[in-house]
């Protein structure tokens, strides 16, 4: 499956992912859950394709840990674009940013903090995991 397709499924989603098998999850969820809940799906280790509406770093380095092989994004950080060229995710994006901003549009996204001092995808998904299961306490 390629970027174009990816990009034509994602419609009412913010994350889609496929397997060569088929569509294997979607979610309508904002925010670094979507992918974590397919860090812990893919235990396979099958080979996905994603579209995603916003890949910051947080997400890049999720999408490596998750074995996502091509992804598309609406938007994605330059520093996300590089890490996913690092871990070799075939990548394609409507509109590149310096760095996502949190909801009101004014901030970073919380996630940038979290993700700034690791390159490494099992850490950001155990800092990922945190961070959810703290939100959902709230």
């Amino acid at each position: 499956m390629d970027c174009e397709r990816l990009k034509q499924n994602l419609n009412d989603y913010t994350c889609i992912a496929y397997t060569k098998e088929g569509l294997v999850y979607t979610s309508k969820q904002k925010g670094i859950g979507p992918l974590v809940e397919l860090c812990e799906m893919n235990t396979g280790r099958d080979e996905l394709y994603v579209a995603d509406k916003v890949i910051g770093k947080a997400g890049a380095l999720l999408c490596a840990k998750c074995c996502v092989k091509v992804l598309f994004a609406k938007v994605a950080s330059e520093e996300a674009l590089k890490m996913l060229s690092e871990y070799g995710v075939d990548t394609k994006c409507d509109e590149k940013v310096a760095y996502i901003k949190d909801r009101t549009g004014k901030q970073k996204c919380p996630m940038e903090g979290l993700a700034a001092n690791t390159d490494s995808p099992d850490e950001m998904f155990l800092r990922a995991k945190g961070f959810v299961e703290n939100l959902k306490k709230s």
